[in-house]
């Protein structure tokens, strides 16, 4: 602009204060758009105009803040841009799933997050002593899972048994989260009721639980006759599929 502009310019500049209200802005992709520093407030105001800085940094948002290249406002697009971004924990494929216990997978939950400490105190007082119950259950559902630590174990097992639908995966998903929650409720039965049970009997208490969640289940796939043999449940002469089958 020059510097002795004309009377035309003069009053182009003069009415931007008055009409800076009355235009729209349209987003578009983006990527000229500020959270900040655009008018989106009534009256042609600005975010950091009517808010002190140091609340709009308490925010948490950054200052390069852009809108969503769609140029429509949602609450999903409010939440990505509001929230920290994490990799996907895939330990949701064993807690949430069609048929799961919420309660035990909320205990199954803290565990896996570290939260809870009945794996030590059981492990002190001899209960967990070299996996023997572990094994027991597993042994006896006919399930096989990989020796290793608490955290690759949960990471196994959020891929391996990731199916909703397949029938073993779901019960291999029950058998952890309620083996998980007898051992918590185990360990509280210890210190606030002075109550001991051996470790075949929480072994057996774990499989008798599985076992009768899933006779009242709803499976969208037919139960194999192995499975069906193993838990010693029922069901139609002609919804069981022969075991040679199943296998293939």
């Amino acid at each position: 602009m020059p510097s002795n502009p004309s009377w035309s310019w003069r009053k182009i500049l003069q009415s931007r204060d008055w009409c800076k209200g009355w235009f729209i802005n349209r987003i578009g992709n983006g990527n000229s758009t500020s959270l900040w520093f655009d008018y989106w407030l009534p009256g042609g105001l600005r975010l950091i105009d009517n808010y002190p800085l140091r609340t709009l940094t308490a925010t948490g948002l950054n200052w390069n803040a852009r809108g969503h290249p769609s140029g429509l406002f949602s609450i999903k697009t409010a939440w990505e841009l509001l929230r920290d971004k994490r990799l996907v924990n895939n330990m949701h494929q064993l807690l949430w799933f069609k048929g799961h216990i919420p309660r035990q997978s909320f205990i199954l939950w803290l565990a896996g997050l570290g939260r809870l400490r009945t794996m030590d105190r059981l492990r002190s007082a001899g209960i967990l002593q070299n996996t023997a119950l572990w094994q027991t259950v597993n042994a006896r559902a006919n399930i096989n899972w990989p020796s290793s630590s608490w955290h690759n174990l949960l990471q196994w097992a959020s891929a391996t048994y990731s199916n909703k639908t397949d029938v073993t995966h779901i019960i291999a998903r029950l058998l952890l989260s309620t083996a998980v929650y007898q051992l918590w409720y185990e360990r509280n039965n210890r210190i606030f009721s002075i109550q001991f049970q051996t470790a075949p009997t929480i072994a057996e208490t774990i499989f008798q639980l599985v076992r009768l969640h899933i006779t009242f289940m709803e499976f969208k796939s037919i139960i194999p006759t192995s499975i069906c043999d193993v838990w010693g449940i029922q069901q139609p002469h002609q919804n069981r599929v022969p075991t040679h089958i199943a296998n293939r």
